[in-house]
């Protein structure tokens, strides 16, 4: 269904404003500040580590982010790395899927799995044979895309509280 060629870009900073946009269309509940701080650790290849209530400690071992463009106009953005360890990995590093958003504009044209064909060559490039994701109810579709596009369900977790 796509209807024309996406141009992938790697994010770089003459592309902050650009990126910074579409980091909070997909993370609306994020502050700005946080937002550009978690992107210029990122330009500067500092590793992350961050404490994952599903999958304990977790290490981006390496991070790279990628804008899709369609006429010059922001569609989409991938932002990919390397885990020390997560669901499905065997505890093993595996390629992940940190962040991965399609302007509403463009759903449902076929534009999302096209970025995500660039994911799995990404990942493929870097050595790796899976390519692993997550997602939440905060995301309504996303889960149903993943399985679309060959994502298979791996672990399910629910957190749950009760007023006493």
């Amino acid at each position: 269904m796509v209807q024309m060629q996406i141009e992938i870009l790697e994010a770089n900073e003459s592309l902050n404003q650009v990126w910074l946009e579409l980091r909070q269309g997909l993370w609306p509940q994020s502050k700005k500040s946080e937002l550009l701080e978690e992107m210029a650790k990122i330009l500067r290849g500092e590793i992350a580590t961050e404490s994952d209530p599903d999958y304990g400690a977790v290490v981006l071992l390496k991070e790279e982010v990628f804008l899709g463009f369609l006429n010059n106009e922001p569609l989409g953005l991938l932002e990919l790395s390397v885990r020390n360890d997560a669901p499905g990995s065997d505890g093993l590093p595996i390629a992940f899927v940190e962040g991965w958003y399609i302007v509403p504009k463009f759903r449902g044209m076929g534009y999302g799995k096209e970025l995500m064909k660039f994911a799995l060559t990404w990942a493929k490039d870097q050595g790796f044979r899976r390519l692993a994701s997550d997602t939440t109810s905060n995301f309504p579709g996303s889960y149903e895309a993943h399985l679309a596009l060959g994502f298979s369900e791996v672990k399910r977790v629910h957190h749950l509280c009760i007023d006493i």
